[in-house]
Parts: C-alpha cells; structure tokens; sequence
C-alpha cells in the first residue's frame, strides 16, 4: 500500500521578485494583433489568424476556439530524463512555494491576455504541487483558486477544460481508478470530486480525464475484465456527477499516451517518450470508443485526441472535443507537403459545427 506520509519536497532558495497587480512579466510586449502585410522581422502578429473574421457564419475565434496549456507554457520547467530542470524564468524563483504559484498564475494571465485568447486549459496539479495531505493540497489548491477566478473576473479568460491528475504521483503508478489498493482508488475519487467543483467554480467549458495509468504491465497477473469494469464505474461515476450537479459541459477523455506524427505515412519519424510500456485500456479513439460504447457511456463523453488517425476517426464517429497541438505537430501547419492533412483537420471542425 502507498502511504501519504513522506518527506517534503525541498524549496529552492532565492530572492523572490515582489508581484503587485500592477507587476509586468512580459514588459515591452503588446497585445498581438492580426497584421497580413507585416515584415519577417515582426514575430509578434497574426499574418493568418484574424479572430474576427468570418468564415461560413463564424468568426475564426469561434471556429477555433484557441486555448493555450498552462502546463505546456508555464508549469514545465524543461526538465527531460536526461537532465535537471532547464528554463530559469522570472516567475520560478522558488518553484514549489505557494507564493511562486501565485506568481506563475499571474504571468500565465497576462500572456494570455497579450496573446488575445479567451481559454486556457489546465490540471489541478499544474497549479500548485502536492501537499503532505490531501486536506494540505486542498487548502493550498484552493488559494491559489482564489486568485485565479480574481484574475478571470478581471480579463473574460476561463478554462476550456479543467482536467484532474491522476497520473503524475507515485501513488498513481499503478493506476488510479484500476489500482489495485483500494485506498489509491479511493483518493483518487475524493481529488477528482475537488477538481470537478473547481471546474465548475471558474465556469470551465469542459472537464477533462486522462487515464494515463489505467492499465496493465503483466497480463498474467491482471485481471483485465475485472479492472476495465472498475475503470468504466469510475467515469460512470464522474458522469453521474456531473448530471447531479447541472454540469453544461462535456466530459473529455484523452486516449494515449501514444503520440501520432501522420495520417498515412508509416515511417514515425518521432520516438515517443511516453511509448507504452504496459497495455493501456483507452490506448487511441478506437479503443476508448469501444470501452465507451461497451460500458453504455457513449453518451456522457467526447475524445481530446492529437491530430492524426485519432482526430480523424473520433470526428467520424461524432466524438471530437478537442485537438491537442504540440510542437512535434508542426508540420501540419509549417510544411507544405501536408497541405491534405491540415485541410481534412479543417474541415472536421466544420462537419462538426466546431469543437466543443
């Protein structure tokens, strides 16, 4: 059994920059703005992206409904498994104090407000980092809740989804809904109901779940039918949840953690960090779709997939909420030979009256 009682994380020491509201993180930068006819020069613009204008009835904005990842820009700290934590930012002076949440919080506001979007999307454990109890995480979560819903009110941003992390804590290793230790089970129920309430208390547009870790390593010493039913009750849970409390939007489920580069070709050329090493019962759209469909909760869920076959199948099924763009997906936008593919991207958001 995991227990909860371990050694604190230690803090790193520094000065720490004294934030005000008034505090700029990104001095000197504007709000980006839409300018076809600038220069090579100019990095900060949109040359393609026009948020207001319309295309078949829509504008851009409503069409794309761009967020940004507030783990991807603020959280990730350009550590890899090679090395110790590479980006030094301004924000990050101590990095697991409550106060450098704060900090961290308020410079995401503000490049989201520069950058003109209206969503960002987030977990719960991006914002502030494990406590020594489940009511210490809490009390600290909430804190920092606070200031990001003070911040929300103040700029028109919310979440396009909130997403509870079951994944990242060595608690989790072996899954959180299909952990074999009841009381992992259990703590992953009670951290999933705080994160659903902090969804809805920011007006998040979705709520998000990813089952990093709902799998298997050993097919001989798991009891596959058995764990795909606890797992199914799991969100069959969240799902009836959701209806008590009046929840008016989707419920996402992320397959993976396999990565796509292509449609159609079969060289992939990018080995994939988070290549799976144990057998995962949501491993791409099709699989979900299945475990959905088998368990009678087609109907409570849409797929968060990255672009690529998983995209392409849940948009045909009917079950696309959001696409998740990374770097590694550049060349759907930056190269010319996959012309075709981003054109099928579009035009899914478009058969499908936009994402959720």
């Amino acid at each position: 059994m995991y227990t909860q009682h371990q050694k604190r994380q230690k803090t790193y020491g520094g000065r720490q920059t004294p934030v005000t509201d008034s505090y700029e993180f990104f001095p000197g930068v504007t709000r980006v703005e839409y300018r076809p006819g600038a220069s090579a020069e100019d990095s900060l613009c949109f040359r393609h992206y026009n948020p207001s204008e319309r295309v078949h009835g829509r504008t851009m904005e409503e069409w794309f409904r761009p967020a940004v990842s507030y783990w991807h820009a603020f959280s990730y700290q350009g550590l890899d498994r090679y090395g110790m934590p590479a980006f030094i930012r301004p924000w990050d002076e101590a990095p697991n104090s409550l106060e450098a949440c704060k900090r961290r919080v308020r410079a995401a506001f503000e490049f989201f407000s520069k950058l003109g979007v209206r969503y960002w999307t987030v977990f719960d454990r991006d914002l502030t980092p494990e406590g020594y109890t489940l009511e210490e995480s809490f009390q600290q979560l909430d804190e920092v809740i606070d200031l990001v819903q003070e911040l929300q009110q103040r700029t028109g941003i919310k979440p396009l989804w909130f997403g509870c992390n079951l994944f990242s804590h060595p608690r989790y290793a072996n899954g959180a809904a299909t952990n074999p230790d009841a009381h992992v089970a259990a703590y992953a129920a009670a951290q999933c109901k705080k994160a659903f309430d902090i969804a809805m208390k920011l007006g998040a547009e979705n709520f998000l779940l990813w089952g990093a870790r709902e799998g298997y390593h050993n097919p001989m010493v798991a009891d596959l039918p058995r764990e795909m039913r606890n797992y199914a009750k799991f969100l069959k849970i969240v799902a009836d949840y959701k209806d008590k409390h009046g929840f008016r939007g989707n419920l996402l489920i992320r397959p993976g953690p396999h990565r796509e580069s292509r449609f159609y070709n079969s060289e992939h050329r990018y080995e994939s960090e988070d290549c799976d090493t144990f057998g995962r019962y949501d491993y791409d759209a099709m699989s979900t779709l299945c475990l959905l469909k088998h368990h009678g909760l087609e109907r409570q869920f849409k797929l968060h997939v990255y672009p690529g076959r998983d995209h392409l199948f849940a948009s045909a099924m009917g079950y696309l909420g959001c696409i998740e763009y990374e770097s590694y997906h550049e060349e759907y936008f930056g190269d010319f030979r996959y012309n075709g593919e981003t054109t099928v991207m579009m035009k899914n958001f478009i058969d499908q009256v936009s994402l959720t």
